[in-house]
């Protein structure tokens, strides 16, 4: 019998079992809950986990298998899978809905000579004056390492990230993909592109995961989806000088969703937000925002969030003078309870003293799965 090699989850080793034991019955008592893994350069993967439906399983990566993408005149040049998830064996066809969310970030001259940070993921690259695109697809394949796929669940797409909006949050949404074979993954492939690329240059991947949901049977009433309107129309920016330190982010609660969960059930989470800057200097304001579940509904700071309370690690955009923002991701909650579905963000203004608020406008939607 062939043997395939599967990251332990709890050591963040790689141990070694029999291909035929990735059976579905034990999937479900061997793997556990499913917890972050990375996909590593050498073929690491996540593993699904149970949920509180017998029907269905829920896997996530939370670390990108790279840093940096080597940006290339074509993406077919140099693509790289940064996510990669096992899909369990099924005797039936079934389906996964996947759910992803990168942060990528254009790389200026203060990132490439270390102003900005002195360990960052741009430090060393060349510099270069154009825009790049992020381009992402969706494979299902016998390999965690493969970029082609046997078959092509969402096909390329892409994002101009500039050196005015640097920072660039790319989700990525796919539902009801059919699954049909054994020994499947669910792969998250990666290229930067620019026909003006040249040798060493570099796009940057600062925070990425991505969950799969496994349905192995239709669930027996459709989801349940419930939107949410803001809690207010508006909130101060913070301090974003160079003497500004972490503790001067004002963060602000933008939606508290009430959900009653059990252990293992999943929420499907997605942010939509139209932003418009007011009373900045800055030309692009960063922008960040997080979704999580908390047992508190006034919890502004996601700091201490654990992977399975966050919808998502990070999304973080720059926004000259007005943008939109999208944030998809999927939860398994960790503990029973009465909680709370929190938006937060914080925006950065260029001066250490600011006046400047950020106007928004959009719907936060909770899908019981």
């Amino acid at each position: 019998m062939g043997e395939l090699k599967v990251k332990d989850q709890t050591r963040g080793a790689l141990g070694t079992v029999a291909a035929g034991a990735l059976a579905l019955a034990a999937t479900l008592t061997l793997l556990g809950p499913a917890t972050p893994a990375r996909a590593a350069s050498d073929g690491g993967f996540a593993t699904l986990g149970p949920t509180s439906t017998p029907d269905q399983l829920f896997g996530i990566d939370t670390d990108p298998s790279a840093e940096t993408l080597p940006i290339r005149r074509s993406q077919s040049s140099a693509p790289r899978v940064l996510y990669s998830i096992r899909l369990a064996d099924s005797p039936q066809p079934s389906t996964v809905d996947v759910r992803a969310m990168t942060q990528t970030m254009f790389c200026r001259t203060t990132d490439i000579d270390g102003t900005n940070k002195e360990d960052g993921e741009c430090r060393h690259s060349k510099p270069y004056r154009y825009a790049p695109r992020f381009f992402s697809k969706v494979v299902l394949s016998d390999s965690p390492t493969d970029t082609a796929g046997q078959s092509v669940i969402q096909d390329w797409q892409s994002v101009v990230c500039s050196d005015e909006v640097h920072h660039c949050p790319v989700p990525v949404q796919v539902d009801g993909a059919p699954v049909s074979g054994q020994g499947l993954y669910v792969n998250f492939v990666a290229a930067a592109q620019s026909k003006s690329a040249g040798k060493g240059q570099v796009l940057a991947v600062s925070f990425g995961d991505m969950q799969a949901i496994q349905s192995l049977a239709p669930p027996p009433q459709p989801p349940q989806t419930t939107d949410s309107d803001g809690l207010r129309s508006s909130f101060p920016m913070s301090q974003g000088s160079d003497r500004s330190q972490r503790a001067d982010l004002r963060y602000a609660v933008l939606f508290s969703q009430p959900v009653d969960v059990h252990q293992g059930d999943v929420l499907d989470v997605t942010v939509r937000l139209k932003l418009a800057i007011h009373k900045s200097k800055d030309n692009a304001p960063l922008t960040a925002v997080f979704a999580y579940l908390t047992s508190d509904p006034d919890d502004a700071i996601p700091a201490g969030i654990s992977t399975g309370q966050a919808a998502y690690q990070r999304g973080a955009q720059n926004c000259p003078g007005s943008c939109s923002f999208t944030g998809v991701g999927a939860i398994r909650s960790p503990d029973d309870g009465h909680m709370y579905l929190n938006v937060s963000a914080f925006s950065k203004d260029h001066e250490y003293r600011t006046k400047g608020t950020v106007a928004y406008d959009g719907t936060l939607s909770v899908t019981r799965r």
